[in-house]
């Protein structure tokens, strides 16, 4: 059975696959979420430590 379509990475090496794109898709989601923040009025540093401390706990 053949597909239509490509697979989505075709051609990309085995590291960019691997290591790559997952970081481009975090920093993706981080900007799309500062930018989100910044839209509602708040500092999005702010909250990203507040995210980061809710998640791994503080002192």
């Amino acid at each position: 059975m053949s597909s239509a379509f490509p697979a989505p990475a075709a051609g990309l090496p085995r590291w960019s696959i691997l290591g790559l794109l997952p970081v481009l898709n975090l920093l993706a989601a981080f900007g799309a979420c500062g930018v989100m923040v910044l839209l509602v009025g708040e500092d999005p540093w702010e909250a990203l430590g507040l995210r980061a401390a809710g998640a791994f706990g503080s002192v």
